[in-house]
């Protein structure tokens, strides 16, 4: 034999030796890319949640060094829409009581921060004409305006005959007047800003309505998006949930985007004895924009960012007497910090995993960022539906497990209701088994694997991971309570649950085809090649 046959052989030699290790001791790993049993879930991305939130402000009333430090508050909270009334300077109403100084101002320097507002056009104190100069004015900083709305409430407010406000910005009493005279204003308003190139691409919300019920959705064919208001404390008497009060909006609206122009939570009982609890705002609100979210909401406006001293509910999350910032505004600074992502835009993966345990009113939502990471967000339907929680009512606790169909590098829990640090971290997890989900939603945050099979938008699966799960020093959880302090654990069941679905967030079917990666090819044909060699050499 030569030299150089030598050279050859030992060379196939040791390449076989490597394909050999890599055969023996790298197949757990490739076991782990998936298992097919467990189906994939169709993630969205973490920005699109991100820009559904909106809040309503009244930044005609602010002065300057309080704008600059709202400002700065919406940045805090990731917020790129606010909902305002128009104002109009040339209007006499807002000319008589002071309003507006300076208001277009403000949301030009909003803008450049990269919110847009939707502003309210009452038909009242604006002309669609004015309305038309108005956008265009404010517009000469691109994009400062985005949407304009229809009159407030029209079908709930209305001024009795002889007051100050009839005629100048409510409908005189009784509010039977108000839909004829409405439909032509949006009419009207709608031709006028299609009709100049400048306002064109400004989208036109229909007027916001209370009662769905008893006032058909005259503004289908004149509005872009419908538009509701919905106050979940104040559906006790009805029940009334999001999610009806959304199928019969979409079937009023013609199927158009549905717009939740206000949604929020009083931390003041005011005159209709209404709930009162901060603490129970700070749980609600984001069980609130995440229901609408997965429920298919285009976009939902809280109410609001300060409290109004004119009324007695203080919905915000701000108070307007001390300036001081509530749990609430804390709980939505936390998660939107966690789920914001100023990435490109991409297409969002898959993820394989079931949720097993108490699952039972239990409601999930799968986002995943540009950088790869998905967050699982878990919180109880009945935050977000009605009647919500009031001041003393008991939230029990449920166990949730997780079984991961891919392989995980790495999970987090996070609870950002109460904290923005992780409240646990897991080390390449085939499941996990004591998530509590309480009072506030649950987020956690994954990581998969270089070699996660649905990650990649495969859909293929293979054989299910043997790899053992590792816990890095998790932190003890204290018990979440209730507004009363009180606590009680469900315990979780043994059968495994599919992930809730909601109408526009639906479980594709799982494939069953297990995966032929590159590596597997290779290692089959040197593992052969070897068998091949080991006969040569002994015949």
């Amino acid at each position: 034999m030569t030299r150089h046959s030598r050279i050859v052989i030992a060379i196939i030699i040791a390449v076989l030796v490597i394909s050999y290790l890599v055969i023996r001791f790298g197949r757990p790993s490739l076991n782990a890319l998936t298992n097919p049993a467990i189906p994939a879930v169709q993630a969205k991305s973490a920005n699109s949640f991100i820009q559904s939130i909106g809040i309503n402000v009244h930044a005609y009333w602010w002065t300057p060094a309080q704008s600059a430090a709202y400002l700065n508050d919406l940045k805090d909270l990731h917020i790129h829409y606010i909902r305002d009334e128009l104002v109009y300077p040339y209007a006499s109403y807002q000319q008589n009581n002071g309003y507006g100084s300076g208001w277009l101002e403000r949301l030009q320097q909003f803008q450049q921060a990269s919110i847009s507002s939707e502003v309210i056009a009452n038909e009242l104190i604006v002309s669609p004409t004015d309305v038309v100069n108005y956008v265009k004015q404010a517009n000469q900083v691109p994009g400062t305006i985005s949407a304009v709305e229809g009159p407030n409430e029209v079908d709930f407010q209305c001024a009795p005959t002889g007051s100050t406000f009839t005629g100048q910005i409510f409908y005189p009493c009784p509010t039977t007047t108000w839909q004829a005279r409405t439909e032509n204003y949006v009419m009207a308003l709608k031709n006028a800003m299609k009709a100049d190139s400048a306002t064109r691409a400004v989208a036109i919300t229909s007027p916001s309505i209370i009662d769905l019920n008893t006032n058909s959705a005259v503004f289908a064919g004149q509005a872009d998006s419908g538009n509701i208001h919905y106050y979940p404390y104040l559906q006790a008497a009805n029940t009334t949930t999001i999610s009806q009060q959304l199928n019969q909006a979409v079937h009023l609206y013609s199927a158009k985007p549905i717009i939740v122009s206000e949604e929020g939570y009083p931390t003041s009982v005011g005159s209709a004895g209404r709930p009162a609890s901060e603490t129970i705002q700070a749980e609600v609100l984001p069980a609130y924009l995440l229901t609408n979210y997965a429920t298919g909401v285009k976009r939902t406006f809280l109410y609001q960012l300060v409290d109004d001293s004119n009324f007695s509910d203080f919905n915000g999350l701000i108070s307007d007497t001390s300036g001081q910032k509530k749990p609430a505004f804390t709980a939505l600074k936390n998660l939107t910090a966690l789920l914001n992502d100023d990435g490109a835009n991409f297409s969002p993966n898959q993820l394989r995993y079931q949720l097993s345990g108490a699952t039972d009113g239990i409601s999930s939502l799968l986002l995943q960022k540009s950088d790869g990471r998905f967050y699982l967000v878990l919180w109880q339907k009945s935050l977000a539906e009605s009647p919500t929680p009031l001041p003393g009512q008991t939230v029990n606790i449920k166990t949730i497990g997780i079984q991961f169909g891919d392989s995980i590098d790495s999970a987090s829990e996070f609870q950002p209701t109460t904290a923005a640090a992780s409240v646990q971290n897991f080390s390449q997890p085939t499941e996990l088994g004591t998530i509590s989900v309480g009072s506030s939603p649950v987020v956690l945050e994954i990581t998969p694997g270089a070699a996660s099979a649905s990650s990649t938008n495969s859909g293929n699966g293979s054989p299910a991971s043997t790899a053992k799960k590792t816990v890095k020093t998790p932190i003890i959880k204290k018990p979440i309570t209730n507004s009363t302090g009180s606590s009680v654990t469900t315990p979780p069941t043994a059968a495994p649950a599919q992930p809730p679905a909601s109408p526009d967030f639906v479980l594709p079917g799982a494939k069953n085809q297990p995966i032929q990666s590159w590596w597997e090819n290779i290692s089959g044909f040197f593992s052969r090649s070897w068998q091949w060699l080991k006969h040569l050499f002994t015949a």
